[in-house]
């Protein structure tokens, strides 16, 4: 073979070798974002737990008396469920109007007991649910 003709082969294999390894690079970055969503779309169910809350009396000064909420029907996708509890104890106890921790919380349906409302909370990728007593 003549050197031009084996430049060329030369060519042909590495063109080859390169999309190879392209296409291998591509199917494993679908297949660790398709792992990745199915991971973050399925709810894992959490323990009950409890809520201590304090309410004023609206006296001056204030006296509280602290109540203890049941909180029921806990799932979350995309957190851990000891993060779910940090964040249920911070929505009980806000004062404010806003939702902490940036997540936008909504009264969904949901198989709760009854006498809960179902509540379903989201923040991108992350949703946790959660059911507390109804008034």
């Amino acid at each position: 073979m003549n050197e031009e003709a084996l430049s060329m082969k030369a060519r042909r294999w590495w063109q080859a070798a390169t999309a190879t390894a392209i296409i291998s690079l591509a199917l494993l970055g679908m297949a660790a974002i398709g792992t990745g969503a199915q991971a973050a779309g399925t709810l894992r169910k959490c323990a009950n737990t409890t809520v201590e809350i304090e309410i004023s009396s609206g006296t001056v000064p204030p006296t509280y008396t602290k109540y203890k909420m049941p909180v029921k029907a806990i799932s979350v996708s995309g957190v851990s469920c000891a993060a779910a509890y940090k964040f249920i104890g911070l929505v009980f106890k806000n004062h404010t109007t806003t939702t902490p921790e940036h997540f936008k919380c909504a009264i969904k349906t949901f198989k709760v007991p009854p006498g809960y409302v179902p509540t379903v909370c989201t923040h991108g990728a992350t949703e946790i649910r959660y059911a507390g007593q109804g008034g």
